[in-house]
């Protein structure tokens, strides 16, 4: 089969049913894809909360229904308002802290637009 596959199997944090995610690959063409897909399965382990918490798709559900389209689900991206002390927060995560003489409004701002 393709190396590319196992590339993916490898970065997956859920190891099951490598046979239909074999399947899945093949029915969707991946090959063309890989890299994106690990980048996105890279971004999701770190970023989105859902598989933070352990709800991460099978592989072959996550190629077979586009799960890299899916919006991230981020702690930070849920419900408003914020309290000040999370942007902040979120702020240091990210690496942005605010710029000399910039208001706190306008950066947290410039946050909730990466957010």
């Amino acid at each position: 089969m393709t190396a590319l596959f196992d590339v993916f199997w490898r970065s997956y944090p859920v190891k099951r049913n490598k046979g239909d995610a074999r399947k899945a690959w093949l029915q969707i063409k991946a090959d063309s894809m890989v890299e994106m897909l690990i980048a996105d399965i890279k971004n999701r382990v770190h970023q989105d909360e859902q598989w933070q918490r352990g709800f991460i798709p099978y592989p072959a559900t996550y190629l077979r229904n586009e799960r890299w389209e899916d919006e991230l689900v981020s702690r930070y991206t849920q419900a408003e308002p914020r309290t000040n002390e999370q942007w902040e927060q979120y702020g240091k995560e990210n690496g942005m802290h605010a710029k000399p003489g910039e208001t706190f409004q306008h950066y947290i701002g410039r946050l909730k637009a990466i957010a």
